[in-house]
């Protein structure tokens, strides 16, 4: 679960373990990712099955923290089955007032980190033969339509990302 210490990542993984699954609680931030995972923890310590949460800090933008930290998952935890990346910085920035800067932060994290670690996991899926494998690209209806007052031009043009998920389905 990439950016899993908040948001809708802390809920996508908060609903995988309910159902019982293991999870691994990527974020930039190990302290941020660790108290995601107690949180969660916490609210099944009465299960008689345990449930296996693990955090990790990577930087979703760095090709190298992505490898290192997806070959650790698969060490800690045998195999991936699924991945959501849930990561994603919003601005409401007119886009004539939008900083190069900015745009490249957002395009790198939203954009870049969720190719990143979904590779990564789908080389993995595909070496070790994982079937019924799912990579979650969380996208968003402003990847389709602009919605309005929201000034979010660099936030629309990378959630259409969901794009992406499509055309890895037809290649794999």
């Amino acid at each position: 679960m990439r950016r899993a210490a908040r948001g809708l990542g802390k809920e996508f993984l908060t609903a995988f373990a309910q159902s019982g699954a293991n999870g691994a609680c990527i974020d930039l931030s190990l302290s941020a990712a660790t108290s995601s995972i107690t949180h969660i923890a916490s609210q099944f310590e009465t299960r008689t099955t345990e449930i296996n949460l693990k955090p990790y800090a990577c930087d979703v933008t760095s090709e190298s923290q992505v490898e290192s930290t997806i070959t650790q998952i698969v060490k800690d935890f045998g195999k991936i089955d699924v991945l959501v990346t849930a990561a994603g910085i919003v601005d409401n920035v007119a886009a004539e007032d939008y900083s190069y800067a900015r745009w490249r932060k957002l395009m790198d994290v939203n954009l870049d980190g969720s190719f990143l670690c979904a590779r990564e996991v789908g080389r993995h899926m595909i070496q070790r033969n994982v079937k019924g494998g799912s990579i979650i690209l969380v996208g968003s209806m402003c990847g389709e339509v602009c919605v309005r007052p929201q000034k979010q031009a660099a936030y629309n043009a990378v959630r259409s990302l969901i794009l992406l998920t499509r055309a890895w389905k037809s290649d794999i």
